[in-house]
């Protein structure tokens, strides 16, 4: 597969490979400028062209490398390595790609064009007969009947289709404008088209908010026809929405408003509420187009799901922007056989448990779960992130998966995602593999606007726990893309493993800053540079957090009699020689790592998406065991009642339960089914084997006799 892109995308691309495989996937950078910038050939659906936009100033540069001059560790970057074996061009090559981190490229894309559709009431009224003579026409050539008189191919065919044209931008900053302004390739899709075909149908904005208002964005704007669509997609837009992820939500609420609190995202409502999708669906214009005078041309905010059809031209279509159908949700739940007696039964078993009830005060801990799935996200189950608010003015995120960002949005909404970030004590990340740390970077960027917003410039930069090897990720996003060195201070997880790797001074500082404490951490069993931590806070509670592990004893050492262990449980117990292969744990191993570690609680986690709405828990799993879900948030005193609800859980989503189990005994059975085949085989191999030494033996004794 060729990409086409900035040049530093092949050094990214190289830097991310200790992390990420591509097995089956070969990847080739094409420079942007190959082909004079153009992207495919006139034979293909779409041809783009890659318009380069230089920023006018360079301070920004320079004080990148100002900020790499002042790191001990050099960037390992694609063009230092062997992949050029020639000097010069891997020098030229290395020089572009620094020097591109002020380039921002626009594209021009045009579509084919298509020949005009066959009229054939135009060709009956003609005499034209069915048969090849339709072909001819539809191809554009003029037809001669057999009475001599010519038909032609316009009078029967709809005018042809030249191909619409649509734009895609960003410029990043104000130092990109004067180059916007100044390209001559936007020009023939302007008003001033000479051929009114060539005009842009859409302009795509991906330039963010603040660059938008500035008067020479609006001039470059206003140089399109009032016919151009201009759709706008940046932090302004609200696209988070997806039903799947408030489905299961309405849901988890229905069990419980306080461990499931419902979903602050601001960009999908519930049907027929103000400022829903049904009002926006009835007038487009009304609803989803801002004319600002500002701007002097009409603006359309993009959010999810919202489409522009080019072909056929349709232009823009809100029919399936999301909807909340809360009533619908609930439904569901209850057209599962026997779900109103089993939703009793644990709502009496947590009443007899947790006595007379009382209003809920904020008690820290309190744990956030934002991704509880393994691998990559799907609907139900993000990749792993769990926010834990230490106090009521620190936090600590553990690890940092893909959309973590995202989940912090959706769960607490845009205000209080702001005030956590500005909050964040720490970030914790337990290896290196994508699943674990992908969001990081966005995550960083969060925040330095969170502060900015408040008119804060001396940003406080944020400790980082993680491997040390995450450093040359970081270095080269910051040395391709853009500064974010100075937003973290990295601790390399292996210097509190023993006493000797820091100073005295050093760790108390950041316990101290954490409130901890101790903080201990171990090696576990996955891949290299894999951390399990322990956290034991001033006011006497223990946290332990297993990160990707088999079992192992060494966690079980730092978080002994802890209050809470969450422990990933990747692997049903079927699955235990896969779950050895892929160094994870299954359900039983987990829970036996808390029965082994005297845990007073165990929360499961990191579950296979395989198990994504409700995982598959032995029969005899103790009574302190529960499972996570995303967007889940409960303190400790809360684990009694979240211990109990397994048994909702399983009648909710009966019928994806019963699936799992049907899977499972079907694994079973091919198991023992294999199982018995390879003894038959090694039975019948010993047979034959005493056969042939029975032979031997006979074959000797009348050699023997014959003597």
């Amino acid at each position: 597969m060729k990409f086409y892109a900035n040049p530093q995308i092949e050094s990214w691309y190289y830097d991310t490979r200790n992390f990420i495989r591509f097995r089956d996937l070969s990847l080739y950078y094409q420079h942007y400028m190959h082909e004079d910038g153009y992207v495919g050939n006139e034979n293909d659906p779409i041809r783009i062209k890659c318009v380069p936009l230089w920023a006018q100033k360079q301070n920004e540069v320079d004080g990148t490398k100002m900020n790499l001059e002042k790191e001990s560790e050099s960037v390992k970057t694609f063009y230092q390595l062997d992949h050029y074996q020639n000097e010069d061009q891997k020098r030229i090559r290395l020089e572009e790609s620094k020097e591109s981190v002020n380039l921002s490229l626009a594209y021009i894309c045009k579509c084919a064009p298509k020949a005009g559709r066959l009229i054939l009431e135009e060709c009956v009224r003609h005499g034209v007969q069915p048969g090849p003579s339709l072909s001819k026409l539809k191809n554009g050539e003029d037809l001669t009947l057999e009475d001599g008189r010519i038909v032609r191919a316009a009078d029967v065919t709809t005018p042809p289709d030249p191909g619409p044209v649509f734009i895609v931008v960003e410029a990043p900053s104000e130092s990109y404008l004067d180059a916007l302004l100044a390209s001559p390739d936007f020009t023939p899709h302007t008003a001033k088209a000479t051929n009114e075909s060539e005009m842009a149908e859409v302009v795509i904005h991906f330039t963010p908010p603040h660059v938008m208002i500035d008067p020479r964005y609006k001039e470059w704007m206003s140089r399109f026809p009032p016919s151009t669509v201009q759709i706008v997609l940046n932090e302004n837009s609200s696209c988070l929405g997806s039903v799947a992820v408030h489905r299961i939500q309405y849901k988890l609420n229905h069990l419980s408003q306080t461990l499931f609190p419902l979903l602050k995202d601001s960009s999908i409502l519930p049907q027929n509420t103000e400022n829903g999708i049904e009002n926006q669906s009835k007038d487009l214009n009304e609803d989803n187009t801002c004319d600002m005078e500002s701007f002097g041309v009409p603006i359309v905010q993009g959010s999810t799901l919202l489409k522009y059809s080019l072909r056929p031209k349709t232009g823009l279509d809100s029919s399936e922007i999301p909807q909340l159908t809360p009533k619908e949700y609930l439904d569901e739940c209850y057209s599962q056989a026997d779900f109103q007696a089993n939703l009793d039964a644990v709502r009496l078993k947590i009443s007899s448990a947790l006595g007379e009830s009382k209003i809920k005060e904020v008690k820290y801990p309190e744990i956030t779960f934002l991704g509880t799935g393994s691998c990559i996200p799907n609907k139900t189950r993000n990749t792993s992130s769990i926010v834990v608010r230490l106090s009521h003015e620190k936090t600590l995120i553990l690890d940092c998966g893909e959309g973590t960002y995202g989940q912090l949005l959706r769960f607490f909404g845009r205000s209080e995602s702001d005030c956590i970030l500005k909050q964040l004590a720490a970030i914790y990340v337990s290896h290196h593999h994508a699943d674990h740390h992908i969001g990081l970077i966005n995550l960083l960027q969060a925040r330095k606007k969170a502060f900015t917003k408040d008119n804060i410039l001396n940003i406080p930069s944020v400790p980082l726990l993680a491997p040390g090897r995450l450093i040359n990720y970081l270095k080269s996003f910051h040395t391709n893309f853009e500064p974010i060195l100075e937003e973290f201070e990295l601790v390399d997880n292996s210097r509190f493993l023993s006493t000797d790797q820091m100073t005295p001074e050093e760790y108390n500082q950041i316990c101290g800053n954490l409130g901890m404490k101790e903080i201990q951490m171990c090696y576990v069993l996955h891949c290299p540079d894999s951390f399990g931590v322990a956290l034991t806070h001033t006011n006497g509670w223990k946290l332990v957090y297993s990160g990707d592990t088999m079992p192992c004893q060494k966690l079980v050492k730092i978080g002994h009699d802890c209050d809470l262990l969450i422990h990933e449980a990747t692997m049903e117990d079927e699955l235990e020689e896969d779950a050895k292969i892929k160094t994870h744990s299954t359900i039983s191993q987990a829970i036996q790592v808390g029965k082994e570690m005297g845990a007073k609680n165990v929360m499961l986690t990191h579950f296979s998406q395989r198990y994504s709405k409700v995982p598959i828990l032995p029969d005899n799993t103790p009574s302190n065991v529960a499972v996570a879900f995303d967007n889940m948030q409960f303190s400790i005193d809360d684990l009694t009642e979240l211990n109990l609800l397994y048994p909702a859980y399983v009648s909710m989503f009966a019928e994806h339960y019963d699936a799992m189990k049907e899977k499972t005994a079907r694994k079973k059975r091919t198991r023992e089914r294999e199982a018995a085949t390879l003894e038959a085989l090694l039975q019948n191999e010993n047979r034959n084997d005493e056969e042939k030494t029975s032979k031997i033996h006979k074959n000797k004794q009348l050699k023997i006799n014959h003597n």
